[in-house]
């Protein structure tokens, strides 16, 4: 997934609001808290990433990880590159891997959702990211 320069923050911004949105149980297969954000240069790489911490259903069973946003791009190119990187941080791995395909599809989705917004839609989040 390519995203051009000048939509970077806005996309971040935009799957922070649709994070939050899960902060509340019941609403979806999972729950959000402890939404950040970073930015930073690691060798010749710029970089921005929004950090989460999830809690996938069953609830029972105490799945939790840590998923980031991470967005990349090499100081010359144009457009950053897209990554989720996902860690479990408790539960039993096979609850977790198979679980995990809900959150992933959903986060897959808002990417796709952001593709296809026109400018004129991305304007509140290219506006916040500004900020």
């Amino acid at each position: 997934f390519l995203i051009p320069s000048e939509q970077v923050t806005g996309l971040l911004k935009f799957l922070a609001e649709y994070a939050s949105s899960h902060s509340v149980e019941g609403i979806d297969s999972f729950t959000v808290s402890g939404i950040e954000f970073d930015k930073g240069l690691k060798e010749d790489q710029e970089y921005k990433t929004l950090s989460m911490r999830v809690r996938l259903e069953p609830y029972e069973k105490g799945i939790i990880q840590r998923a980031v946003v991470y967005l990349y791009r090499k100081k010359e190119e144009k457009h950053w590159r897209c990554n989720l990187m996902i860690t479990r941080l408790s539960g039993k791995y096979d609850y977790w891997r198979k679980n995990n395909r809900v959150f992933i599809d959903r986060i897959r989705k808002q990417l796709l959702i952001w593709s296809s917004m026109t400018s004129e839609q991305r304007k509140k989040y290219l506006k916040e990211g500004e900020g």
